[in-house]
């Protein structure tokens, strides 16, 4: 039958009146819409066709080869398209994925990452739309304590997902509780190999200040109080990831091995925001 793609989304219109094949080209309508109206994505790395996808489904296809019985073949299976799964012939062939080319100025929400994303034309990045602000905020969902620990230990839930060769702007707020004055406190950051830093860690010795320049994973801020009131230490920079992507995120020590308690509470901050 006769009909028409629309340019910015592929939906399908001017059907022949009284063809008979119509069906299918409306389910996949259909799906396409629900799939874009408030626009979220599951993935924006893999590069294998997912096994058992639902229908609606969408991913963001990165760069490399495509593997799958589809998107390693599909023409539409390229850089930067959204693939939608609809398990019904769609509106150009058999395959069960839809593929849609972006138009400069959408956005999709990636829902591994919790963040919004735009197209610029040519790629998928962070959208920095928010006036210089933070785009994510990560909350310590609840206590956590560490005892006769030197060795530093990641903070739960401040840690975010980072991308090969981009840089991010971060900033973290952490409260501290030192149940034992000869305990004292550690405070560094984790990320994948070759990431370095341009940052600044402030944190207190009973009624004086503390600080510490953060170059690299290595960096830590050490203070050792006598002082066992709580304490909170602010940690603000630039992360510079390297070749190798990964997460990277807070972490706390004690200064000197003690069987006391010290707890990195829950309502400490994490906000941070991709800049390039």
């Amino acid at each position: 039958m006769a009909k028409t793609a629309l340019a910015n989304t592929g939906i399908q219109y001017e059907h022949t009146l009284g063809s008979g094949d119509w069906k299918n080209s409306y389910d996949a309508n259909w799906i396409i819409v629900d799939a874009l109206m408030q626009a979220g994505v599951i993935s924006t790395t893999i590069l294998a066709e997912p096994g058992s996808p639902s229908v609606g489904d969408a991913y963001i296809l990165p760069s490399g080869t495509k593997t799958g019985t589809n998107w390693g073949s599909d023409a539409g299976a390229v850089t930067n398209a959204v693939a939608i799964y609809m398990n019904v012939p769609d509106l150009a062939d058999s395959s069960p994925w839809f593929y849609i080319t972006p138009k400069e100025g959408w956005k999709m929400y990636d829902r591994v990452n919790n963040i919004t994303l735009l197209y610029n034309g040519s790629s998928w990045a962070q959208d920095g739309s928010s006036g210089g602000g933070w785009t994510h905020e990560l909350k310590d969902s609840g206590n956590q304590s560490i005892s006769s620990q030197t060795t530093f230990q990641a903070i739960t839930d401040l840690s975010f997902a980072v991308a090969a060769n981009e840089d991010y702007k971060f900033d973290a707020w952490i409260q501290l509780g030192i149940a034992a004055s000869a305990m004292g406190y550690k405070i560094s950051c984790s990320g994948p190999s070759g990431t370095t830093l341009v940052a600044q860690a402030l944190g207190r010795d009973g009624s004086n200040l503390v600080h510490s320049d953060f170059f690299s994973l290595s960096s830590e801020l050490e203070v050792d109080t006598s002082d066992t009131s709580n304490k909170v230490v602010h940690v603000s920079g630039i992360v510079n990831v390297g070749g190798t992507a990964g997460t990277f995120g807070m972490e706390y020590a004690q200064r000197t091995s003690n069987g006391s308690n010290l707890t990195a509470f829950g309502g400490s901050v994490l906000s941070w925001q991709q800049i390039s």
